[in-house]
């Protein structure tokens, strides 16, 4: 149907040879992406260093870490075009959201246990926004934009409209990741990597 022809058009403008090795070129950097998120999540959770990996905070940077990872490579995904990469970027943004929802919790229960206030600073706030815009740009994908059954998935300017407030959200979860880490360590250089990745990764969300 014409869903689907819309879906695959970006097939048709690459030749094989072009296809085949943007394929290989973005599979590469989802790989690394994820076993970045996956180290990254856990280091970030064992900081500072004199505390070390603690229930629950800690699961906080390292599903939000994870998350971002996750939200990301979707986005590379879908960048391929075509069905199957469609609906792997759906199944993967709600992983990454699924993430979400356990770094909340996580931070919501570690406040609940040493009885402080909830979204008091700018990066909880922050935080809040996030994960409510995640919400709907999600929604609007599983029900709206969906392959098989969306109303919507022909509906260009709704299809431009979650493309842009996905990448939005995402680049302010980077933001915020990178804003949380500094709350947990000085250290100069590990500050450093982590902004030069996220910036890294912000540049492959948008071009």
């Amino acid at each position: 149907d014409l869903g689907t022809e819309i879906i695959k058009s970006h097939y048709t403008t690459m030749g094989p040879k072009t296809a085949a090795k943007s394929t290989s070129t973005i599979w590469v950097a989802v790989t690394l992406i994820m076993a970045a998120s996956l180290w990254g999540g856990r280091y970030a959770g064992s900081l500072p260093a004199e505390k070390g990996w603690r229930y629950p905070f800690s699961f906080h940077p390292f599903c939000m870490v994870l998350g971002v990872g996750l939200a990301v490579s979707g986005a590379l995904v879908k960048k391929l075009g075509g069905y199957s990469n469609t609906k792997l970027h759906g199944m993967m943004s709600m992983a990454a959201f699924t993430s979400f929802i356990l770094a909340f919790c996580a931070i919501y229960q570690a406040k609940e246990l040493q009885n402080k206030s909830h979204y008091t600073s700018t990066h909880g706030q922050g935080g809040l926004f996030a994960f409510l815009s995640f919400f709907g740009v999600a929604a609007v994908g599983a029900f709206g934009l969906h392959p098989d059954f969306g109303k919507q998935k022909t509906n260009q300017t709704l299809r431009f409209a979650h493309k842009m407030a996905s990448r939005a959200t995402i680049g302010l979860s980077l933001f915020l990741c990178y804003t949380g880490l500094d709350k947990l360590t000085d250290d100069q250089f590990t500050m450093n990597a982590a902004g030069a990745c996220f910036a890294f990764l912000a540049v492959l969300l948008w071009t």
